[in-house]
């Protein structure tokens, strides 16, 4: 089931390069959005049989649409800069293990609580810091840019 999660995983980064250039407002914000690259962590997870490979293939899946995104990136000749790669590859170190464990939580826990509330609570706070947080930052981040 591991390559199934990788096959999702590059999908979805090739996707997601290759509609940026395509889409306007609204749909350009979901692709943009980085909640739906968790739920290919959180189908993942769910998926599999134990914890444990629910973490690792979660944590594959992310790390693979960074890669899948970045090289579709580079050749529509988008130059990637380093920074924006090692903060995603950081990301997916931290949110493909956390949305895989919750996933298989979500299939196999009892209750399924804390694993059904991970993807909404993602898609929530990516809007509330997208909508209200982000344009009333005045401190100038790396990936916060107007």
């Amino acid at each position: 089931m591991p390559v199934l999660a990788l096959l999702a995983g590059a999908v979805v980064g090739a996707l997601t390069s290759l509609l940026q250039a395509r889409l306007d407002f609204p749909w350009l914000a979901l692709v943009n959005a980085v909640s739906p690259w968790l739920t290919t962590a959180f189908v993942a997870g769910a998926l599999q049989a134990r914890l444990r490979t629910a973490v690792w293939t979660g944590l594959l899946a992310t790390f693979v649409q960074v890669v899948a995104y970045y090289t579709v990136a580079e050749l529509r000749g988008y130059d990637a800069s380093v920074h924006y790669v090692v903060f995603w590859s950081l990301c997916a170190v931290v949110g493909g293990p956390l949305f895989g464990a919750a996933g298989h939580a979500w299939h196999h826990a009892s209750p399924a609580g804390l694993g059904a509330a991970a993807l909404p609570a993602a898609f929530l706070s990516e809007a509330v810091v997208t909508y209200w947080i982000r344009p009333c930052c005045s401190v100038p981040l790396p990936w916060c840019s107007p």
